[in-house]
């Protein structure tokens, strides 16, 4: 026989016996809430409603762009048609920093649904391009059609095109250059070093002199794939500094923003591009092991001759 004791059961706080009862509400049950949770969350994050909607006062309207969530007829797998957290995080940060987007031209990479760019075009960015690879183009244009439609106002334009990482041709076609801001969210996870090669490389391509991309970002323990980013954009002449995201409710989440170091010097070589930053790490530890390592006695020196005094002053030609 089984008996309940009160101090001991699990999820409940042991009562003092002195202290009047306190009427409390009855805690939902722990499978209640996960079964709740899963029909509206995924990932922190809605991935199942028809639609993801931005609000905000700096915005001249709602921002809108459908999803294809999981169970979807034209849900694609292995690609971004649904939303991410930072994928709504970077377009609240635009509208917290309109400035950032408005009246210029933007291009979002790894783009998903588009909402980042979506939110650029309507505060203010003359020209957006979202893009993303090719399954994920039609969604993308239709995203781009129905902001553009509600934000005709704005007097720029709103298109998707596909772009692979590192695809010279689709690059060309984007506009190579031709970017004053790049935008990105969710676009660094556990991928390879040569997905983070094309990243990089398409990064700069990209990028106008005095440009700057804003990837919103989310720690998932993937050491090599954030070492293989910082390294590749590093050796392309890009500096990466990382903030808090506002509204993140994670500091995990987090804001890169990348600028040119210096758009006077040529780009990188090749040889400079492969130094990774690990070799970098090692070398900086080797010469701090030297410097903290103690002298060693100088050995002694035979008596020098003294030196021959020599005229400063240049001689003439004969």
């Amino acid at each position: 026989m089984f008996f309940a004791l009160p101090f001991f059961c699990p999820g409940l706080p042991a009562e003092c016996p002195l202290s009047p009862p306190v009427e409390r509400e009855r805690p939902v049950p722990r499978l209640e809430r996960s079964v709740a949770t899963m029909t509206t969350a995924v990932h922190n994050v809605d991935q199942r409603s028809p639609v993801v909607s931005i609000e905000h006062a700096a915005l001249p309207c709602v921002v809108e762009c459908e999803q294809y969530g999981p169970g979807h007829a034209k849900f694609v797998a292995d690609t971004s048609s649904v939303i991410w957290a930072c994928g709504k995080l970077l377009p609240q940060h635009l509208c917290e920093h309109p400035d950032e987007v408005r009246g210029k031209r933007c291009c979002e990479l790894g783009a998903g649904i588009g909402l980042a760019g979506a939110t650029a075009f309507a505060l203010g960015a003359t020209d957006v391009l979202l893009t993303d690879c090719a399954p994920a183009v039609p969604l993308l244009q239709l995203n781009a059609e129905r902001n553009a439609a509600a934000n005709g106002g704005t007097g720029g334009s709103l298109r998707a095109q596909e772009l692979q990482w590192g695809d010279q041709a689709q690059i060309d076609a984007a506009g190579r250059g031709a970017y004053d801001v790049l935008l990105g969210a969710d676009i660094v996870y556990h991928q390879s070093a040569e997905e983070m090669a094309l990243l990089a490389t398409t990064i700069a391509s990209l990028l106008a002199p005095g440009g700057v991309m804003l990837l919103a970002y989310e720690w998932r323990e993937d050491w090599e794939t954030t070492d293989a980013f910082h390294t590749e954009c590093e050796a392309r002449g890009l500096s990466l500094h990382r903030s808090q995201l506002c509204d993140a409710d994670e500091e995990d989440q987090v804001l890169f923003t990348l600028r040119w170091l210096d758009t006077t010097l040529p780009p990188p070589t090749a040889a400079e591009r492969g130094r990774s930053l690990g070799a970098a790490w090692a070398e900086s530890d080797a010469q701090t092991a030297e410097a903290e390592a103690p002298a060693a006695a100088a050995p002694p020196t035979a008596p020098s001759e003294e030196p021959v005094a020599r005229c400063r002053v240049p001689c003439s030609v004969m």
